[in-house]
Parts: structure tokens; C-alpha cells; sequence
């Protein structure tokens, strides 16, 4: 009866019905495995740049507070060459040349 509903008057070859059903749910089942994989794929990408991007953003943060201690640290280091006492040595006009 379903041979006879897919025919309709046009010889075509004659297979088991739950062959061709099996058949298509296969072929359901291999598009779906695909098109999902696809998809990982593609959200694995947008996951990994998102991640490499707000790494980059930490990068910059830990550059400017390196960036921020080194300058109060020379700030710093000039501020104890101004205010230090000179020793004998480093008097001016003391030593030889």
C-alpha cells in the first residue's frame, strides 16, 4: 500500500518500506551529526576569540600598571639622588680628573 502511494503510476523500483525509511533517517541522522558539528565549530571560534580578546584587555591592564610602578619607581629613585647628602668624594672640584 505505501509502494503504491509513492508511485502513482510511475515505474519505479520497489524497496522494502522500512528500508527506505531506515534509509532516510540515516541520511537525517548524518545532515544533523554535520550541521552540528558545523556549529561547534563555529561557537569553538567566537568562544576562543571572546577569550583571546578579554586576555589581550588583561595584557593591557598588567602593561599599564608595570608602566605606572616603573615611572613611580624613577620618580622615586630621582627624588633620593635630589634630597641625599653628597660625600666627600662627590663634591664638586673634589677628587682628580
Amino acid at each position: 500500500m505505501l509502494n503504491q502511494l509513492f508511485t502513482s503510476g510511475v515505474e519505479l523500483p520497489s524497496i522494502p518500506a522500512t528500508l527506505g525509511l531506515a534509509a532516510v533517517a540515516s541520511l537525517g541522522y548524518l545532515v544533523g551529526r554535520w550541521s552540528r558539528q558545523a556549529t561547534t565549530i563555529e561557537n569553538s571560534a567566537s568562544h576562543d576569540l571572546q577569550r583571546a580578546l578579554s586576555d589581550a584587555r588583561q595584557l593591557e591592564q598588567i602593561t599599564d600598571e608595570m608602566l605606572n610602578v616603573t615611572r613611580a619607581a624613577l620618580e622615586h629613585c630621582q627624588r633620593l639622588r635630589v634630597h641625599r647628602p653628597k660625600s666627600k668624594g662627590q663634591r664638586i672640584g673634589a677628587g682628580s680628573r
